[in-house]
C-alpha cells in the first residue's frame, strides 16, 4: 500500500496521509486506490509534510 504515496524516505521530512470524515461507500472506493497510490487528489484525503512533527 502506497500510504504516503509521495513520500521520500530520505529527504528528512515527515509526511502524513489525513483521510476526513466519509462514508463506507466513499471508502470502499476510495481503497483499492491507496496499492496504487492514486487516492491523493480525493478531496477528502490531506498530505502534510513537516521537518518536525508536532500536535
Amino acid at each position: 500500500m502506497r500510504i504516503c504515496a509521495d513520500a521520500v524516505p530520505d529527504d528528512g521530512l515527515f509526511d502524513v496521509t489525513v483521510v476526513g470524515d466519509c462514508g463506507r461507500a466513499t471508502l470502499l472506493t476510495v481503497f483499492p486506490q491507496v496499492y496504487k497510490g492514486r487516492y491523493l487528489s480525493h478531496p477528502k484525503v490531506s498530505v502534510h509534510r513537516a521537518r518536525r512533527p508536532r500536535a
